[in-house]
């Protein structure tokens, strides 16, 4: 059986709003199929959609623009943890695992105000994760962690 994802879970994967997966879908950037009367994107078709070059170059501009804001103190919080973890893996199916993971473990935290960006490049190995949200939130999602330090 593939594995499906909801537009709301594809929209947490790609940091954007459910609109934007939409969109993607409705401009054929993006392939999916109805199942029950909802939008279900296949594993096989969100990572196709992932690696396309503009898509990358998209994203690597937001992550860069999250950076710049770190750096430069932009926030409308009182109080907002930025993290960002640098994980080496020996696939790509092992980083596809983690992701997973964190995607479950922020789709549990309450009143969850995190964001966070996600990055893997092939070339060396390293899934780049970077967080942004409430500290003891970020600390739940950080834990994910744990279990693959040696």
């Amino acid at each position: 059986m593939k594995e499906l994802f909801t537009v709301e879970e594809v929209a947490q994967v790609l940091d954007v709003h459910t609109r934007t997966v939409r969109r993607y879908i409705k401009e054929d950037k993006l392939c999916a199929s109805k199942v029950g009367g909802r939008w279900k994107v296949e594993k096989d078709e969100l990572k196709r959609f992932m690696n396309n070059e503009e898509i990358i170059e998209h994203f690597q501009k937001k992550q860069d623009d999250i950076l710049l804001g770190l750096m430069e103190g932009k926030s409308e919080e009182k109080v907002t943890l930025h993290t960002i973890v640098d994980f080496k893996v020996e696939s790509e199916e092992e980083i596809e695992k983690l992701c997973g993971r964190v995607c479950n473990t922020i789709n549990k935290v309450e009143n969850g105000n995190i964001r966070f960006q996600y990055n893997y490049n092939k070339e060396t190995g390293i899934g780049r994760f970077i967080f942004k949200g409430d500290s003891k939130n970020i600390c739940k999602v950080v834990s994910v962690f744990e279990d693959y330090e040696i």
